[in-house]
């Protein structure tokens, strides 16, 4: 399911503790390339060194992690997507098209999506 609504992080953590649900905040605000927003992603230490070559692989591997006493369910955000958007929406998609696949092949995953601007081809409220 993808979902477009403001969240921060500190209310998006919250609210996933209350479900018992991980949760996973991606914020690229300020990223111009692909690369830029790729290095902000690494900042998550299960993330560190992801690359556009194993893109998926890792997004995989963060969301199949399973934790003790939490559910497999996992909320992840993408705040700050807009600054990639208006520098090269092509690489945006690449990221938005990975997560997308990422979305479809594991259950109990929910990306949700900053509203404030456009993100090419992404509905309201999308259930994968």
């Amino acid at each position: 399911m993808r979902w477009k609504v403001n969240l921060s992080e500190s209310a998006a953590k919250d609210e996933a503790q209350i479900a018992k649900w991980r949760c996973h905040y991606f914020d690229s605000a300020g990223a111009k390339t692909i690369e830029d927003c790729l290095a902000k992603f690494s900042k998550e230490p299960k993330l560190a060194g992801i690359s556009l070559s194993n893109l998926s692989e890792s997004f995989t591997n963060l969301f199949q992690e399973n934790q003790a006493g939490i559910s497999n369910k996992v909320l992840v955000v993408w705040s700050g997507w807009q600054d990639l958007i208006e520098a090269d929406s092509s690489q945006a998609r690449i990221i938005s098209d990975c997560l997308e696949q990422v979305l479809q092949d594991n259950s109990g995953l929910v990306l949700v999506v900053d509203s404030q601007g456009k993100f090419p081809d992404l509905d309201q409220l999308t259930s994968a």
